[in-house]
């Protein structure tokens, strides 16, 4: 061994020895620099000792290791590297040796917390690969001989500057994977935040939010371009919670959003002072919205706060990524809004067709309260219309009938009266303390004591009037406020006309004689009384058989809906370490055997950390024999139960290297599609790769209406047909009926799930096709009209007593 480890000057080879072998056991950038500053301490004679390195991100270095009464508080304290000391000693990579004098006498914050006993420090750079990779600081009660010092450690800093630099470099690789993560983390809760929504101001407004927090910035706001009007309007500003301030600005970027829309290029200042009244700009960051290469917004992020509070490269890249995805979520939500309007449209249409399909002033009076839904929320309609001099009720949301005893629609009658003989539209909107803004104090009065009774918190009534007088009033409430923008005003005023037509030529049609209603049917009677009786009972007599034998034919009674194809069983294939997607030896639809390998990851950590067991185990081993030799019995099995843990480290290491390739566990077929795309992706152990399908036998879940659904059972025969092979029927029995009813538009159904014999493996998942159950048998009668019958039941079920 002593040929392998450098001698250092004045230091005994017990020393060296373990100095090295500490530095093999040494696995991360805080161990080692540990192990730096307490053996340089060591072998300069020092009474403490501080290690500074690079940081991984800002231009500082950050103390990570101390040694020494004292020196604690050093720990994790970051300097510039472009002034003082660091940048003397990076400069001119020369040992530096200061005094007491200069120590207390400087204002460097290198020096700001050394020990107060310390009389003497020693600066040394440490070089790796023409690189400084640390500053190391040797500090002494007395003054040392610094060429005698430097001699002594010169031999110690050849092997600690390089082991230093390669834990740097693990550090930095580590560091950096962390903040893809974290991107890749912010990124895809930014579009979960993004889909949330499709509202127009709720995506604003969580635009802002989001760009403020992942800028740490104090303030954000969202510009948009107008282009009718051709104008910048703000859209919304965002506040940082983590940031209170005492004057906070309404907005910010009003005297740069112009410049940013005209250039469409990144503004990134930091040290600037921009006043935008009382609120001062210190840091700012804008970026434009770019839609199909137009300009259509800016945001705006001011003042960065925290340790570092200037705006990074890496702040912008990660606000152009939430800008791109702002964009196509504004596109989207405008194209929603567009599709409002039309909805709104075709809603409007639709009710007005449905108000004035029939004459029937009570169908008319239930349809104005229920389908005015389409058009405006609330919570509650009602309608009341002028009958017999008197004004009454006659429609509520959500009733079948108007309960006129229930106090509630009596209090809501009198409301309704009194909105009657003012004779003017009324909207009353009481705010979260319960005040009641009103141009009247007699209005303001009565709502407040009738919101009280209600638990409403608005109220919107308008008249049904036209030219031959007032016919009622049509009023909506609601728990939350109804806001009445200019489109919804204009929607009502329609939905208000049509509803004062509808309603008066349903009391014109009420006033018509009701003369000639027998007439069809008294006709009809007449005709079959003018058929000759011989005829008339041979029809009798015909009609009879046909019943008879409708009622004793048994007929095969089959439900049938929408069948699928899934997999009887899914087994997910899974990263069993840590590791990158080397290689993808299978695709989607290729038959797999347990053990196969599936997909190869890259072995290069696993093979260097299996390297670095094994020379371990060849010094340990060395160990062994050295102190058997010598005739020390603790030493020797110390270092024998150093080679059996290492002996087990290496065995670890090679079962996490075979696991590198990832294997089927059970036969079946891969399910995921493209693979191979994973190629080049992380894959931390656990995360599924993809998905085996067992397709020996398939289930096929048929989709049966829920009207039937009262008819299924385990064990009931099923046939089913698949698009793709039409000429084929693969039959197989009910395994499971779903306890729950499912709905897909306007149908409701009930899965039943049927196991099928799959053997040529000519049915694959997700493919769709017919299926029909069989559930008995029944008379040809029942078999034939159950549907009518039981549709004629359930219209005339309600009107039972």
């Amino acid at each position: 061994m002593s040929d392998r480890i450098a001698t250092f000057p004045g230091v005994s080879s017990a020393t060296e020895a373990s100095a090295l072998a500490e530095l093999v056991l040494c696995e991360n950038l805080s161990q080692t620099s540990g192990w730096a500053a307490r053996w340089s301490g060591v072998m300069s004679g020092a009474d403490a000792a501080l290690l500074w390195s690079p940081h991984s991100v800002n231009p500082q270095f950050l103390c990570i290791g101390a040694w020494g009464e004292g020196t604690e508080k050093n720990l994790r304290r970051a300097v510039s590297r472009d002034e003082g000391i660091v940048h003397r000693l990076l400069r001119d990579r020369q040992v530096l040796t200061l005094d007491r004098a200069q120590i207390s006498g400087s204002a460097d914050p290198w020096l700001a917390e050394l020990p107060s006993w310390a009389q003497s420090c020693i600066a040394i750079p440490l070089e790796a690969d023409r690189l400084v990779v640390g500053l190391l600081a040797l500090l002494f009660r007395e003054r040392p001989n610094t060429t005698e010092t430097v001699t002594r450690i010169e031999s110690f800093v050849r092997h600690a500057a390089p082991a230093l630099a390669r834990a740097l470099r693990a550090e930095r690789k580590i560091v950096g994977m962390l903040h893809a993560i974290e991107r890749l983390t912010n990124l895809h809760d930014l579009s979960k935040a993004f889909n949330s929504t499709i509202d127009l101001h709720e995506l604003s407004e969580i635009i802002v939010h989001k760009a403020v927090d992942f800028a740490n910035g104090e303030v954000a706001s969202l510009w948009m371009l107008e282009p009718s009007a051709g104008e910048v309007v703000l859209a919304a500003t965002a506040l940082n919670d983590r940031f209170p301030l005492d004057d906070p600005p309404q907005a910010v970027g009003s005297s740069i959003v112009g410049d940013v829309l005209a250039d469409r290029n990144i503004d990134r200042r930091n040290d600037v002072e921009l006043e935008e009244g009382p609120y001062v700009i210190r840091s700012v960051l804008a970026l434009p919205f770019i839609e199909d290469g137009a300009a259509i917004g800016a945001l705006v992020i001011t003042n960065k706060r925290g340790r570092h509070p200037d705006f990074t490269v890496a702040d912008e890249e990660l606000i152009v990524d939430l800008v791109r995805q702002a964009v196509r979520a504004l596109h989207n939500a405008k194209l929603y809004e567009a599709e409002k309007k039309v909805e709104e449209l075709d809603a409007l249409l639709a009710v007005s067709r449905e108000i004035t399909s029939t004459l029937d002033l009570d169908r008319v009076l239930k349809t104005i309260v229920n389908a005015s839904s389409a058009l405006i929320t609330f919570d509650r309609s009602a309608i009341a219309i002028l009958q017999r001099g008197s004004l009454h009720i006659g429609a509520v949301s959500g009733a079948l009938e108007v309960n006129r005893k229930d106090p509630a629609i009596q209090r809501l009658e009198e409301i309704l009266q009194w909105v009657f003989f003012s004779g003017s539209e009324v909207a009353v909107t009481a705010d979260e303390q319960g005040q009641v803004a009103s141009d009247r104090p007699e209005t303001e009065e009565k709502f407040r004591a009738y919101f009280e009774e209600t638990g409403m918190r608005s109220f919107y009534a308008a008249l049904l009037q036209d030219e031959e007088g007032k016919l009622g009033v049509l009023s909506f409430e609601s728990r939350e406020p109804i806001v009445f923008d200019q489109e919804t005003r204009d929607l009502v005023q329609i939905l208000q006309n049509q509803a004062t037509v509808a309603v008066r030529n349903a009391q014109l049609y009420q006033q018509m004689p009701l003369v000639g209603i027998w007439k069809p049917l008294l006709a009809q009677k007449r005709k079959f009384e003018s058929i000759p009786r011989a005829r008339q009972r041979e029809w009798a007599i015909g009609a009879g058989i046909v019943l008879l034998l409708l009622i004793l034919i048994p007929w095969p009674l089959r439900v049938e809906g929408t069948a699928r194809v899934v997999p009887i069983r899914r087994v997910a294939v899974t990263a069993p370490v840590d590791g990158v997607v080397q290689a993808v030896q299978r695709r989607e639809g290729d038959v797999v055997r347990p053990g196969d390998v599936i997909a190869t990851l890259r072995d290069d950590p696993y093979q260097a950390a299996l390297a670095e067991a094994r020379s371990a185990l060849e010094i340990a081993q060395s160990d062994v024999a050295r102190y058997r030799t010598a005739g020390d019995p603790g030493a020797m099995f110390r270092a024998q139960s150093r080679r059996d843990e290492l002996q087990a480290k290496i065995r670890l290491a090679q079962d996490q290297l075979a696991r590198t390739q990832i294997r089927a566990d059970t036969a079946g077929v891969l399910l995921t599609p493209h693979i191979e795309e994973r190629v080049g992706q992380f894959l931390s152990s656990g995360t599924e790769l993809a998905v085996i399908g067992d397709v020996s036998d398939v289930i096929a879940e048929v989709a049966v209406p829920e009207v039937d659904s009262s008819l299924l059972r385990v064990g009931q025969p099923v046939a089913i047909k698949i698009h793709p092979y039409p000429t084929r029927t693969y039959r197989g029995q009910v395994t499971r009926v779903g306890a729950v009813v499912r709905q897909e538009g306007e149908e409701r159904f009930v899965i039943a799930d049927a196991r099928v014999a799959n053997p040529d493996q000519s049915l694959r998942a997700g493919m769709l096709g017919r299926g029909k159950i069989s559930v008995g048998r029944r008379q040809m009668i029942v078999a034939l009209l159950r549907k009518p019958l039981r549709y004629l039941w359930l219209k005339f079920w309600p009107m039972l007593p």
